[in-house]
């Protein structure tokens, strides 16, 4: 507890232990949307079943969002979630946060803040209902397929990232020993480079899986999406785990659409 503690201090988050949310957003630029997804819980509030899943476009709201939601941190997470509220500009997802309304907090990566219900459904009358599909792929050449079409269809939202399905498979890239304190989106870059450099190709998505510091000291991990002869023409630093197909760990891949019925996918695909 004490080390958090003093990693709170180092990030500058004992100046009143609050945050303003959204502040960092241009909704100046772009079409900007938040949907807000249900999610599972054993303890339902009354919202999930009067408007389920939604989406908001009114830029009135969401820059009332922006200003309003300043909220003082909490240090506990202990409940289950009852909506992911995503927001995404230009149809491409940007930030993710999870909120309970019973316990009344949201969560934006490994932080929590005081969040009661108001704050989101005071607003409600301009939530516009929408409909969500679940899909499910056994096969690498199914899921490229849909990912190759999904990525130019309009009127939808993507609840995950589907950049890494349009590849089979991933290996993991290692930087160890930064500072603390370093840019890690720089830092993202210069592995991008590296990838290139050693390969002469650009036919792969790099994506940070996680960062974890210790005693000052910053080691980050990298997943690369590709096709196995990219593996295999790297003969750069860094590699972590070699490369291993999406569907090595799991039986099926899966991918949620927002704004889409099955009947509509099916249409698209031409099923």
């Amino acid at each position: 507890m004490r080390q958090f503690i003093f990693l709170l201090l180092i990030l500058g988050l004992n100046q009143g232990y609050s945050r303003v949310l959204l502040s960092d957003l241009d909704f100046s630029e772009g079409k900007w949307e938040m949907v807000g997804v249900t999610l599972h819980n054993f303890k339902l509030v009354p919202e999930q079943e009067e408007i389920g899943t939604f989406v908001c476009s009114d830029m009135a709201v969401l820059k009332a969002f922006q200003t309003n939601w300043d909220f003082d941190y909490q240090f506990e997470d202990f409940c289950d979630y009852h909506y992911a509220l995503k927001f995404y500009k230009n149809g491409e997802l940007v930030r993710t946060f999870r909120v309970n309304l019973i316990c009344n907090y949201i969560s934006l990566g490994g932080l929590s803040f005081d969040f009661m219900s108001e704050d989101l459904f005071k607003y409600k009358s301009t939530f516009e209902k929408v409909n969500w599909s679940r899909i499910s792929f056994e096969t690498s050449e199914g899921v490229k397929n849909a990912v190759s079409r999904l990525e130019k269809a309009k009127g939808i939202w993507l609840y995950h990232d589907i950049k890494p399905f349009a590849y089979e498979g991933y290996f993991v890239i290692g930087v160890n020993n930064m500072p603390w304190g370093i840019d890690r989106d720089s830092l993202q870059e210069v592995v991008r480079a590296t990838l290139k450099e050693y390969t002469g190709r650009t036919d792969f998505y790099l994506q940070q899986n996680f960062y974890f510091i210790d005693k000052g000291i910053q080691s980050l991990r990298y997943q690369v999406f590709c096709e196995k002869e990219f593996f295999t023409s790297y003969k750069g630093p860094g590699t972590m785990a070699n490369w291993r197909r999406h569907l090595d760990e799991a039986d099926r891949l899966q991918i949620v659409v927002v704004g889409m019925t099955r009947k509509m996918y099916a249409d698209m695909m031409g099923y």
